[in-house]
């Protein structure tokens, strides 16, 4: 369909993958335990794959790795 709120499966394909980002803003929710200060970026994967019928989300939140560990 080409729209951008669509997920387009070619004829020759059976599978699709639409990739979007979201913003939370802490304190939305009571005892979300973010205050109104937070800001977190969210990426979501959305999968579908026709011949299963399977539609799957993703939410990835992204997390700092400490030093120690990284290093």
């Amino acid at each position: 369909m080409g729209n951008k709120d669509t997920i387009d499966i070619s004829s020759d394909s059976n599978d699709s993958m639409l990739r979007f980002e979201s913003t939370y803003i802490g304190g939305e929710f009571k005892d979300g335990g973010l205050s109104i200060k937070d800001k977190v970026e969210i990426d979501h994967i959305i999968e579908v794959n026709e011949p299963s019928m399977l539609v799957s989300l993703y939410s990835y939140i992204p997390k700092a790795i400490p030093d120690d560990i990284a290093n």
